[in-house]
C-alpha cells in the first residue's frame, strides 16, 4: 500500500467516523425531546427499554451489560429511577445476594409512551425495509 492510500484510508475512515457521530448527535437530540414530553431521559428510556426486553433476567450488571454502560452508573440511575417510582428492587429468591429490577405500573407506563418514537419512525422512513436490514447488519 502507497503513502497515499493509506492517507485516503486515514480520511476516509475518519470522515466516517464524523458522519456517524454526527447522526448518532441529531436522532439523540430529537429523541432526547421526546421522551423529555414524559419526564425521562435517553438514559432512563434505554433501561427502561432494557427491563422490559430482559424481563424477570433484569438486574443492575445485566442491565449495565446491555446498555454498555460502567455498573456504578447504572446502579446510581436505577436509585433514582427507583425514588420515582419508575422501577423497584427486588431480592432474587433462590440467589440471596442477587437483585433484580422490575418495572412499576408507573414505569411501564412511561415506558409504553415513550414507545411512540415519532422522531425515530420519521428519520428512519428514509430507509427501504431492505437497507435498513443492511444497515442493521453493518452495524451489528
Amino acid at each position: 500500500m502507497k503513502n497515499s492510500e493509506v492517507e485516503d484510508h486515514k480520511y476516509i475512515n475518519y470522515e466516517l467516523w464524523l458522519l456517524l457521530n454526527r447522526t448518532r448527535h441529531l436522532i439523540f437530540k430529537a429523541r432526547q425531546r421526546e421522551v423529555k414530553e414524559y419526564g425521562i431521559s435517553m438514559r432512563n428510556a434505554g433501561i427502561l427499554h432494557t427491563i422490559f426486553r430482559l424481563g424477570k433476567q433484569a438486574s443492575p450488571g445485566k442491565i449495565a451489560r446491555e446498555t454498555f454502560l460502567e455498573p456504578h452508573s447504572v446502579s446510581a440511575t436505577l436509585s433514582r429511577m427507583q425514588t420515582r417510582g419508575l422501577v423497584k428492587k427486588v431480592k432474587d429468591l433462590e440467589r440471596k445476594n442477587l437483585i433484580r429490577i422490575e418495572m412499576t405500573e408507573e414505569g411501564y407506563e412511561v415506558y409504553r409512551k415513550s414507545l411512540g418514537r415519532k422522531s425515530l419512525n420519521s428519520i428512519m422512513s428514509v430507509l427501504t425495509q431492505g437497507e435498513k436490514f443492511e444497515l442493521w447488519s453493518l452495524l451489528s
